[in-house]
């Protein structure tokens, strides 16, 4: 190089000063120039700021310690090498030092600056560079000290201990750098570690760095690592480890050499297939910007042999990353994070760097698949990754086997490569006898060369094992051809593979389709088949041929001989329907033959010989077989069947002589059929076997198709003198088709010659009786000489022979059809006698008997014929039995009686009732005949007594309806008359008993002793008591007669209620208002029941309650009103009519109403669908705070919402003690987002639509929408994406332009958003704003960050500059007081602070007691904004800067006198605060008075505060501890500090002319005096002002003032006097003697006189102690007013009730208001001092009102506050189910209330968990002003965490704005519970505060939440005493 050694140590200290170094001329300079300190300062600060943050990335940038090793391997492997040399890096590892070595070309400038520097790294993101961050190196001093670098010219260190000593390189001489270093590396490095400590755990590191860290560096070839570890035994030991890494070009096999001295095995190979791919690089990554192309490399671990490694590999990116699981090394470009250790996955271009992965995977595989002797070509998918879970590479494992997928990848049986999803894996059973595939192409099939364990990643590649159906579908696109070509191993192996096929489904599916292949080949002839119609032309095997000749003609196919041997096939051929042969087959073929059309197709020879060969085969072939089908020939050589021809025989009525000549009717059989034949063994003759089979006949067919055969027909017809004999001779065979109707009827209806005695006549055969003499006898006797029956002419005849005539009708003996025949005879009807009848019907008897058939064939031919004898109208005549009654009572008219002429033969009498079913004459006969005819008195008794009877004498009454319609049409019972006579009435003007109805007549008293009569009166005509209809039509009667009204009434409601029941009852009172009532006036009123209810509230407007004024006494009329008629109480049905009735007459009742809704609360459960179905159908919800008032649909409510929402009914503000109605029956749930959207959109379109009328929005508008969008912040509320979408678009949001009035924005629109109230006021006007204040900005906070507008904040917008001019020399008065202070300071920074270190505890205490005052002529502010298009700055003059330079501390003042006092008062306690790092919050009373008071009170002061004195950091000449006594008369006075304008205790300066203070600052300043005192010392200030002297009651003990041992410290008590009157304040004394009493009593009146007198003067006591928390010590402030002694304040413990205010509510819920109950009575008691536990001290004009220590309660304060939290604690307990006052009580006031005392540490009065909302939802009653988020959230029913409330009760008589005090532990309270954030907060502090409270007054209750914050807002003032007071609300 050109440059200097002199050059290159000039860059080192050039890069030093660059960084941060500071020359001795800088810091000189610094001490005098104030502008270039500040600059200095600040560089300090951000070296500072800069060396902490360096520190830190050195140790958090890697999670491992050793990561450093791997970065400067990297280093090396972006190192540039000369290009003879072999890069290596060398690595030497001891305890105390590493050392490492690189033959590289070594630093330049450029590498000098890089290292110099953080994130700045030299290395381009270009390809090949690993490092590019400029942040690896550091890593190094993750466990090194020191970090020398040595590469000639340069050499220089970096030192960690140094300020920013990771970047600041310091120049070290050559020779100092290193020792040993060799000549070959032009670069080492050493690290040195921490002072006591060695490298000793991190040797282990260099032995475990892997190998293939050089797979993807490039340049590095070899790494040399020597390790020197020392043993116990102070030996050592030295490692060697080489890795080398040698690339074998041909076949890209990398050999990975691992040489290790500590290794069993001193080399190692490591082997690996790399494939590399260059991919076009993506654009636009600014780390890889230029970057034009990637490379992608794979390395893959194989063995020695080339097979795969299955061990999983790491993921590199240059230097590995980790270990993801895949099985293969890979190497991309990534962009990695700063630890190196992972990807950064949201990076695009690693997204890009992993999809090349897949692809150069690919790529990878393609070159296995190159060379068919690969190692790899049937074992790659080996490398294929599984079960890799990490979320990133995920997408790259799924890009990878979807390559591979589409990819030809995979080898088929052909050698071809194809893709997987196309190959199917082969099963041996597929397979040839030579291996081939038996179906298909040989590339349809995987080759065989893939192993069986990668089968499983095969099929996940989608190959699959062959199916069946894949096998089949093959088989079946071979063609016929191709199948015939095969030879014959072929088919034996497909039928072998087929062998069990038959089993599986898959052969119902391709049955069909193997069956049309032609597989079978025939005998005889090169001819294949399929299977196809098997079954009708069928092929046999050929074994099985017999004996019996095959007819000629019939020829069968027979399967080839040779392909039936082989079992397999053979099998196969009976699967596709070849079957075995036998006789039974040539037979069917010959029937085949025969069937197969209606034409003949055989021969009269073939058709014989057929029949023979049938004939011949055994019975049990042919006998199962329909031989009717077989053609025969006849006479003619005509085809026929053999149910058409005849044999011929020799018979006399035979075919042949009936049917000769006569070819047309009949033909015969040929001839060559008889000719004899040799009989068969067991068989009949031919001719009789084939007559039996074929349906041949010698005898004439009767039959055919089912009709009489056409043959017979002509018999009929030609030979009709012959059918009697033709029937006689073949009975037997024509006797079983008599079954067919149809020939048995032609027969029957056939006219036959017959003789009747005179004359022969043809007549049907079925009319005619054969000649027997039996019948001719009957027929004499019965008809005399008159003609008889038609006899058949039959010569000769025999009963025997011819009975089979009678299946045709014909009477063959005297039978019922004889005796039947003769009853129907004219003749017999007109000359027939009694006698004759009874005889005709005898012999009918006996012959009929109980013969059911018998009597049916009698029963009908006396129906149909008038065959009975009966007397009608006073004569005997024929007639039905229909006709006729058996018996009937005397006089009856209607039908013939036949018991007075058969009655005496038993057998005709059975034969009449019984078959012929006369029976007695029935009720309804009866009754007709009565109502028919009029009958005389005693024919209608004695009707009705047999009626009576024939009922009582049936079992089985059946239907009753006749009669009963009968008696309810025709009078037909007789009632006597009262007087004399009877009358007749029908059977529906009748009742029998019960209450007395007027309309109809009770038979009761009439037929009570006649039981036949009453059984029929009341059973079977049903005549029963009065009806339910009959009871209440005498009802509605009785409505006209007022004066029966109510004894009837009450019987026939007890009568209705006993008898009846249904919902009928309850409609017909309903319809004709049947409910009696007496009026108020004693009047009977009428009412329906759904008018009525028992009992119901007087407010019920709808229904009358009828409890009281029913008049009955009878329980069951009662019943009947209650439980028939439904009339209960009044349920929620009628309250919602009560609502309808208020709605329709637009009428408001708020009581009634609130009491409607209550009873529908109390009665809605079981019922709350359908109410909430009425409320939200009907406006039946009154939302008086609506505008106007209106009713509305239960839709259109919610429970509770923000207090903005005006449009829709709010239900927690209406009806607060209703929510249960509400929210858990009617499912009213609280506002929503959307609900407030909605009124949002509403309220900002209506301005839009009046926009006419308003040019600008108008205030009230913009407070409204304000509101809305506070709203949105609630906790409860979940905005979704379109809420927040709405919110953001929506022109919602009220903005100030500056050049017009208020109007509505965007969010997004060109405003700022006003955060910071000071800055909106030096900017006024200045900018458009967001019309917001700052509470309401910070409430919004949250959404503006949801809406992403928090860049729009003022307080981000705005950059503020302090400055100040013309300063002076330090002004030493100033200097020396403030310095006086320093000690005082530091013992407050050392309490808030408890882990300040002493060495900064020292600084700061010098720092502060050396403080310097300048006094300057300007300081000012300059504040500029320069955003969303705002360019404005604004200067204000300052009051005060204090700031730290060059180790001094300066304090700027205004030269101005007045301004100098404003900036004492105002500014300094800030400023200090700021300086001191202190909270705010808990020191700024204690650092304010330390400012104020004077120096040598300083001691006492943090004594009484609880801060130690003992500052271990003080000098040793500071002040000690002064002993705290009392402030004597004579040298301590009350005044105000001229310079601080604070209170402070000085001497002799009451009359000092600066005392002038400002208005401001008496406004924030208090005056105190301190006066000490024994714990058990009682001030008593309660004496008469007028009195001559008081004394102390007990004496002030100072000995043990302050004794550690004593457990409760004691009140010191300090007086305030108005800040109004503090010049004319007089001095008050203290002193431990009685005089010194005397003398403060004397000093006290006169400060309470001067309060009397005056009317703005107050005078205070305040007693003021520390109590920590878990103490039960308090502060006590005491309160003595100028006015009554009723409005007196005390700040004691106490609870109150509600107040009536509303405006601080923001979700709407009303205030509540007491009553003197018992409740306010006990205040009573307590303020009239019934409690008398404590000897309550009331003496004196002016009343001691003030809270003393809990442990010690005492005076009238103690009434009051006691009353107070008897008080609340009683309305706790009635409102809250849970609270409990024992657990939640905790105050010491406890035990008025006789409670054992509370037993554990006392925080606050109360303490109270809520977990139900009910505390929350009343606390929200009692609220100072609006109701943070958080509370609304507490009151929701349904949040699940809710905070713990710390009530602090704060109780007066006086009104609400009266001054209280808290005590400084409460104060603490405050601030530690102040609510911080928008979450629900786990505690909660509350100041309960009560006022009113006296004997006649209405007690309030305010709650004032999270008080502290109340104060930061100026709603509350805290005083330094803690003094409290009530800005406003």
């Amino acid at each position: 190089m050109a440059t200097t050694l002199t050059e290159h140590e000039s860059l080192i200290l050039s890069l030093a000063a660059k960084n941060g170094v500071f020359t001795e001329e800088m810091v000189e300079r610094a001490k005098h120039d104030v502008v270039f300190g500040s600059l200095l300062k600040c560089a300090q600060n951000l070296k500072t700021i800069a060396n902490n943050a360096t520190f830190k990335l050195a140790e958090d940038l890697y999670s491992v310690d050793t990561h450093f090793v791997l970065e400067c391997i990297q280093n090396a492997a972006d190192n540039h090498y000369k290009p003879e040399v072999e890069p290596f890096l060398r690595i030497c590892a001891r305890p105390d030092k590493i050392q490492l070595d690189c033959n590289e070309t070594g630093f330049t400038p450029a590498d000098v600056e890089a290292i110099c520097r953080v994130g700045g790294s030299n290395k381009t993101s270009k390809e090949g560079f690993i490092g590019a961050k400029g942040i690896g190196f550091k890593s190094v001093f993750k466990i090194a000290q020191e970090a020398h670098i040595y590469s000639p010219p340069y050499s220089f260190k970096f030192d960690k201990r140094r300020e920013l000593g990771m970047i600041i390189p310091i120049w070290v001489p050559e020779e100092e750098i290193l020792v040993g270093s060799t000549n070959d590396c032009q670069t080492s490095i050493l690290l040195l570690p921490p002072a006591d400590e060695n490298f000793t755990e991190y040797l282990h590191t260099f032995k475990a760095i892997s190998p293939t860290l050089l797979l993807f560096l490039p340049k590095l070839k070899r790494l040399e690592i020597l390790i020197h570890d020392k043993q116990a035994h102070g030996g050592e030991v030295i490692t060697r480890r080489n890795l080398r890494s040698k690339v074998n070009e041909v076949d890209n096999f990398i050999t990975l050499t691992v040489e290790d001295s500590a290794s069993p095995h001193p080399e190692i190979e490591h082997r690996y297939r790399k494939t590399t791919a260059r991919w076009k690089a993506k654009g636009g990554e600014k780390h890889r910007e230029g970057v034009k192309t990637s490379e992608t490399a794979l390395a893959f671990p194989v063995t020695s042999n080339g097979a795969p490694l299955g061990s999983s590999q790491p993921v590199h990116a240059f230097l590995p990353i980790r270990d993801f699981g895949f099985k293969f090394v890979i190497q991309a470009d990534f962009i990695v994070a700063s630890n190196r250790q992972d990807i950064q996955e949201s990076e695009e271009w690693n997204v890009y760097q992993r999809l090349c992965i897949g692809h150069t995977f690919l790529q990878a595989i393609l070159e296995f698949l190159l060379s068919p002797h690969d190692p790899l070509r049937y074992t790659w998918m080996r490398f294929l990754p599984r079960g890799i879970t990490d979320p990133f590479w995920k997408p790259a494992v799924k890009t990878i086997w979807e390559l591979i997928q589409k990819s030809e990848v995979l080898e088929s049986r052909a050698k071809s490569l194809h893709r997987p999803g196309t190959l199917e894996r082969l099963e041996e059973t597929f397979l040839d006898r030579g291996g081939e595939p038996l179906v298909g192409s040989p590339s349809e099939y995987l080759a065989p060369c893939y192993g069986e364990e990668d089968f499983e990643i095969l099929k996940e590649l989608g190959v699959h094992l062959i199916t069946w159906s894949s096998f089949l579908t093959r088989l079946c696109k071979m063609s016929d051809s191709e199948l015939k070509s095969k030879d014959r191993h072929w088919h034996e192996d497909l039928a072998k593979a087929l062998r069990g096929i038959k089993k599986t489904p898959i052969w119902r599916t391709f049955s069909s389709r193997v069956i049309s292949k032609a597989f079978i080949p025939l005998l005889n002839g090169n001819n294949w088949i399929p299977a196809v119609g098997l079954d009708l032309h069928p092929v046999y095997f050929q074994e099985g041929v017999g004996r019996i000749k095959v007819p000629s003609d019939i020829s069968l196919r027979f399967v080839e001989e040779s392909a039936s041997k082989n079992p397999y096939r053979k099998k196969f051929f009976k699967l596709l329907g070849v079957r075995d042969y036998d006789q039974i087959e040539a037979a069917s073929a010959i029937l085949r033959k025969h069937r197969e059309s209606v034409v003949p197709t055989v021969t009269e020879d073939e058709a014989v010989a057929h029949a023979l060969y049938l004939y011949d085969l055994d019975s049990s072939i042919t006998n199962k077989m329909d031989l009717t089908a077989l053609w025969l020939y006849d006479e003619q050589g005509r085809a026929a069947r053999g149910r058409d021809l005849y044999v011929r025989d020799t018979s006399a009525y035979g075919p042949a002589s009936l049917f000769d000549g006569h070819d047309t009717v009949a033909r015969f059989l040929s001839s060559r059929y008889l000719t004899p034949r040799d009989s068969q063994p067991n068989k009949p003759r031919f001719l009789q076997w084939l007559m039996r089979g074929t349906g041949l006949t010698d005898i004439p067919r009767l039959k055919r198709s089912g009709t009489l055969s056409p043959e017979f027909q002509f018999i009929l017809r030609n030979y009709s003198d012959k059918v009697l004999y033709i029937l006689k001779t073949f009975w037997g065979q024509y006797k079983k088709l008599m079954a067919e109707t149809t020939i048995l009827d032609a027969i029957k209806n056939h006219p036959t010659a017959c003789f009747d005695g005179q004359s022969r006549a043809s007549i049907p055969l079925k009319d005619c009786y054969v000649p027997d003499s039996r019948m001719k006898l009957v027929s004499s006797e019965l008809c005399g000489s008159l003609v008889g029956p038609p006899f058949l002419s039959i010569e000769p005849f025999n009963t025997y022979e011819w009975e089979f005539l009678s299946t045709f009708g014909v009477g063959v003996a005297p039978d019922l059809s004889f005796y039947l025949w003769i009853g129907r005879q004219s003749q017999f009807q007109k000359s027939c006698t009694v006698d004759g009848a009874k005889k005709l019907l005898k012999y009918i008897a006996d012959l009929t008997g109980f013969d059911e058939p018998k009597q049916t064939q009698v029963r009908s031919a006396f129906k149909h014929d008038r065959l009975l004898l009966a007397p009608l109208s006073g004569k005997l005549t024929f007639t039905f039995p229909s006709l006729c009654v058996w018996k009937a009572p005397q006089g009856f008219r209607k039908m013939a009686s036949l018991e007075s002429l058969y009655g005496g033969d038993p057998s005709v009498t059975s034969l009449i009732r019984t078959t012929l079913q006369v029976e007695d004459a029935s009720i309804e006969v009866v009754v007709h005949d009565l109502a028919s005819n009029y009958p005389s008195d005693s024919h209608l008794k004695e009707s009705l007594q047999y009626i009576a009877l024939k009922l009582h004498s049936q079992q089985d009454h059946g239907p009753l309806h006749h009669l009963r319609d009968a008696f309810r049409l025709s009078p037909l019972i007789t009632v006597p008359l009262s007087g004399s006579g009877t009358t007749r009435v029908c059977s529906t003007s009748c009742v029998w008993g019960g209450p007395r109805v007027t309309h109809k007549w009770n038979l009761q008293p009439h037929y009570e002793t006649d039981i036949g009569l009453r059984v029929l009166l009341c059973s079977h005509l049903d005549i029963r008591p009065p009806t339910l209809d009959d009871l209440l039509r005498e009802l509605i009667l009785l409505k006209t007669d007022p004066e029966n009204a109510v004894g009837q009434t009450e019987q026939i409601y007890s009568y209705i209620s006993e008898k009846f029941s249904g919902p009928e009852i309850r409609e017909r009172f309903e319809r004709d208002a049947l409910v009696c009532v007496q009026s108020l006036d004693g009047m009977r009123l009428w009412k329906r029941p759904s008018a009525c209810v028992w009992t119901a509230p007087g407010f019920l407007r709808c229904k009358i309650a009828i409890a009281e004024r029913h008049g009955f006494t009878e329980a069951s009329a009662i019943s009947l009103l209650q439980n028939t008629l439904s009339i209960g109480n009044a349920s929620f049905t009628d309250f919602i009519a009560d609502l309808r009735i208020l709605r329709d007459r637009e009428e408001f009742d708020e009581d009634g109403l609130e009491l409607l809704y209550k009873s529908i609360e109390l009665s809605i459960v079981g019922h709350e669908n359908e109410v909430r179905k009425t409320f939200d159908e009907e406006n039946l919800v009154y939302g008086h705070q609506l505008d106007p008032p209106r009713w509305v649909k239960l839709g259109d409510c919610v429970w509770s919402g923000p207090k903005c929402l005006q449009t829709i009914t709010k239900l927690a503000r209406c009806y607060p003690s209703l929510d249960k109605l509400f929210t858990k029956y009617l499912g009213v749930e609280d506002a929503t987002p959307e609900t407030v959207l909605d009124e949002l959109r509403f309220v900002v379109a209506d301005f839009e639509q009046k926009r006419t009328f308003f040019c600008v929005v108008p205030e009230a508008l913009a407070r409204r929408v304000t509101d809305l969008l506070l709203a949105f912040t609630f906790k409860s509320f979940t905005l979704s994406p379109s809420i927040l979408e709405a919110i953001g678009s929506g022109k919602f949001w009220p903005y100030q332009p500056w050049t017009s009035g208020l109007c509505f924005g965007r969010i997004k629109d060109e405003f700022i958003i006003p955060d910071h109230e000071y800055f909106l006021d030096l900017f006024h006007a200045k900018f458009p704003v967001l019309r917001l204040t700052s509470t309401e900005v910070m409430a919004l906070k949250p959404l503006f960050i949801k809406l992403g507008v928090e860049n729009k904040f003022l307080s981000s917008c705005v950059m503020e500059i302090v400055s100040g001019n013309d300063v002076s020399m330090p002004a030493e008065d100033l200097s020396h007081d403030l310095s006086q202070r320093a000690r005082a300071l530091s013992c407050c920074v050392e309490h808030f602070s408890k882990d300040m270190q002493a060495n900064r505890g020292r600084g700061l205490y010098q720092l502060l007691k050396d403080i310097q005052v300048f006094r300057a002529s300007d300081i000012s502010t300059t504040y500029t904004i320069n955003a969303h298009g705002i360019n404005q700055s604004v200067t204000t003059k300052g009051l005060m800067r204090l700031d730290e330079e060059g180790g001094q501390l300066r304090l700027f003042v205004p030269r101005d006198e007045n301004d100098q006092k404003e900036a004492f008062a105002i500014c300094l306690a800030k400023e200090m605060i700021s300086f001191l790092g202190l909270p705010e919050a808990e020191s700024w009373h204690i650092i304010t008075a330390v400012l104020a008071v004077e120096p040598e009170r300083l001691d006492f002061f943090l004594h009484r505060q609880g801060i130690s004195t003992n500052h271990s950091t003080a000098s040793s000449d500071a002040k000690q501890t002064k002993e705290i006594a009392v402030c004597s008369e004579e040298d301590e006075t009350i005044i105000l500090d001229q310079k601080f304008q604070t209170l402070s205790l000085s001497s002799q300066q009451n009359k000092n002319k600066d005392n002038e203070v400002s208005a401001h600052a008496l406004s924030t300043s208090t005056m105190t005096i301190v006066q000490s005192g024994s714990a058990n010392t009682k001030a008593d200030i309660n004496q008469d002002p007028t009195s001559s002297g008081t004394t102390s009651q007990s004496p002030l003990d100072s000995t043990n003032r302050f004794d550690p041992a004593r457990q409760e410290p004691e009140p010191e008590l300090l007086l305030a006097v108005s800040e109004l009157n503090i010049e004319n304040a007089p001095r008050v004394t203290a002193s431990n003697s009685s005089s010194d009493a005397q003398n403060d009593s004397l000093a006290e009146n006169k400060v309470i006189q001067k309060g009397i007198n005056s009317k703005h003067e107050s005078l205070y006591w305040v007693s003021s102690r520390s109590r920590g928390r878990g103490s039960s010590d308090i502060s006590h402030t005491t309160e003595i007013s100028t006015v009554s002694s009723d409005d007196f304040d005390a700040a004691s413990h106490s609870s109150a009730i509600t107040s009536s205010s509303d405006d601080a509510e923001i979700w709407n819920t009303p205030s509540k208001k007491t009553t003197k109950t018992s409740n306010q009575r006990q205040i009573e008691k307590a303020l009239n001092g019934t409690h008398q536990a404590s000897s309550f001290s009331s003496t004196g004009l002016m009343k001691s009102v003030y809270s003393t220590p809990r442990a010690t309660h005492q005076g009238p304060d103690q009434a009051v506050g006691y009353a107070g939290e008897r008080f609340i604690v009683n309305i706790l307990k009635t409102e809250i189910e849970d609270f409990n006052e024992i657990e939640h009580w905790t105050s010491k006031l406890r035990r008025h209330a006789n409670l054992s005392p509370y037993g554990k540490a006392e925080d606050t009065d109360l303490e109270y968990q809520d977990s139900t909302g009910c505390f929350s939802r009343l606390l929200r009653t009692w609220t100072d002003g609006e109701v943070p988020n958080w509370l609304e959230e507490a009151c929701m029913p349904g949040t699940t965490t809710r905070p713990k409330y710390w009530l602090e009760v704060k109780t007066t008589p006086g009104n609400c704005e009266t001054v209280f005090f808290v005590s400084a532990h409460q104060y603490e309270l405050m601030k530690e519970f102040a609510i911080v954030g928008s979450d629900m907060p786990s505690n909660v502090y509350v100041i309960l505060r009560v006022f009113n409270v006296k004997i006649d007054g209405e007690i309030g209750v305010r709650a004032y939440l999270d008080p502290w914050w109340k104060a930061q807002e100026g709603r509350l003032k805290f005083d330094i005493q803690y003094k409290v007071t009530v800005r406003g609300h």
